[in-house]
């Protein structure tokens, strides 16, 4: 008699796919790539048909010890859950600039059945043979990662004391940054419309979806994604403030806030696009910590 072998478990769904997201508030120029990245990432696990999304765990933060980063520790913890089969992440130096964190973690991780891509390195837990080649990127990624902390700390502490602040070309929708400075552009009249929007009740997918039906795009000229809502309604720079280093600098060795770090909050820095009360309201909406420490500019 012929037994019909039953496919396992794992062989008959689709493969449980997210992807970590991580850029580096030492580095202004990352800052505006975290919407790319999920878009892009959500976009590629989406296009697969045996694939099942399993969600983007990203945080904007400097991160030189895993123990900082909450979206890697929910991702981790939603691996060893079983919630997800396979993890894409840009590179090592995203998922852990510490080369002991980043094998351990991945060590972890394969031995339960789990699996991790690193873009960059075209490193795929998958394959054979995998684990020196993560142990040398690592250890490199961790190397440029303590060269180059100090040389930012002290550009930004300088700046920081100075008051200093330049816009980054294309990162703020709604306003020109071509001379470096903050200019209200022919984009600013739908920032006041994503507001309201969002205090009636709409969700940063639904505000989203309305400014691709106007025909509306980004200042990098792509279609509006519920990521880049958020970012529109998370950030100070549509009050009309900014806040230098906002993020602490941390020392490499010993992982303590550094002492001497200027973090500077200045309000009514350039012409707002909402007006305070607006702004405040959509804080406390999206119930973010940053509200309560802006209630006292002088202690942020």
């Amino acid at each position: 008699m012929q037994i019909e072998r039953l496919p396992s478990e794992r062989n008959s769904r689709r493969l449980r796919v997210a992807a970590y997201i991580r850029v580096s508030t030492d580095k202004e120029e990352q800052d505006g790539s975290f919407e790319a990245q999920a878009e892009y990432y959500e976009n590629w696990i989406r296009s697969h048909d045996d694939w099942e999304f399993a969600g983007i765990y990203g945080e904007k933060i400097s991160g030189t010890h895993a123990g900082n980063r909450p979206e890697y520790s929910r991702i981790v913890a939603d691996a060893l859950a079983r919630k997800i089969d396979l993890i894409y992440c840009k590179s090592v130096s995203r998922w852990a600039r510490n080369a002991i964190d980043a094998l351990d973690s991945v060590k972890l991780l394969t031995g339960n059945g789990v699996n991790l891509v690193f873009e960059q390195e075209n490193i795929d837990t998958r394959k054979a043979g995998v684990i020196f080649q993560l142990s040398l990127s690592a250890a490199v990624a961790q190397n440029e990662s303590e060269s180059i902390s100090e040389n930012i700390k002290l550009v930004y502490r300088n700046r920081a004391k100075k008051g200093a602040f330049k816009a980054q070309r294309n990162k703020y929708f709604g306003y020109s940054t071509d001379d470096g400075m903050l200019t209200p552009d022919g984009n600013a009249k739908y920032v006041p419309l994503i507001y309201r929007m969002f205090l009636d009740g709409f969700s940063p997918q639904e505000i989203a979806d309305e400014m691709d039906r106007r025909g509306i795009l980004t200042n990098r000229g792509t279609d509006f994604t519920r990521y880049v809502v958020r970012n529109i309604l998370q950030n100070e720079i549509y009050v009309g403030d900014i806040h230098i280093c906002k993020t602490p600098q941390r020392n490499v060795i010993t992982k303590e806030p550094d002492p001497e770090q200027y973090s500077r909050y200045v309000r009514d820095h350039h012409e707002a696009l909402v007006d305070r009360e607006t702004w405040e309201e959509a804080q406390r909406k999206m119930g973010r910590r940053m509200y309560r420490q802006l209630q006292d500019p002088a202690g942020a």
